[in-house]
């Protein structure tokens, strides 16, 4: 792993962990779903801004892997996040295999959590027309973030986003 993927992956997941609320612990207004959905949008900018900071080449790669061919992204999606579940189970049951669960765990967040600001940016490129990464990466983030409020349809939103963009990593690891 090149030194600006490290780089990425721990300054993505000290965002997360500084910008994301405690909500079940705390009675602050972040703890509210307007506050969650600032927080949500703070930290998904935040991210995108250090993905195209850090890692332009990379982040267009995979925009441009999610845009061209989405099923592809959602098919490896699906099929690595159940095979990770049941592996994860499997090991998980073992003292030993808890020992490569834990890390794998914090590698699937960030995994997660960087796939989610690759599809707000594929999705703000199609919704907008343009390749400005910086106004797709806020439009993409802003109606995804709303689409996420609907009573029924946001936990299938939240769940397609995280599943193609998880895919989108995974394809393009494999490649």
């Amino acid at each position: 792993m090149s030194l600006e993927r490290r780089f990425l992956v721990i300054a993505s997941v000290a965002c997360w962990l500084l910008v994301r609320p405690a909500a079940a612990q705390t009675a602050d207004p972040l703890a509210s779903p307007a506050g969650e959905l600032v927080a949500e949008i703070v930290v998904t900018l935040a991210i995108g801004a250090l993905l195209f900071v850090f890692a332009p080449n990379y982040t267009a790669r995979l925009v441009e892997r999610i845009r061209s061919n989405p099923g592809e992204s959602l098919a490896f999606g699906l099929l690595t996040t159940v095979l990770t579940v049941v592996v994860g189970f499997l090991l998980a049951i073992t003292v030993i295999g808890l020992l490569v669960v834990v890390p794998g765990l914090f590698a699937l967040a960030v995994a997660f959590i960087v796939g989610t600001v690759l599809v707000s940016v594929s999705f703000g490129t199609a919704l907008l027309g343009t390749d400005n990464r910086w106004a797709a990466l806020l439009a993409g983030t802003l109606v995804l973030s709303a689409l996420s409020l609907l009573p029924v349809a946001g936990p299938v939103v939240d769940i397609a986003v995280l599943v193609v963009g998880f895919g989108a990593i995974v394809a393009d690891v494999r490649s």
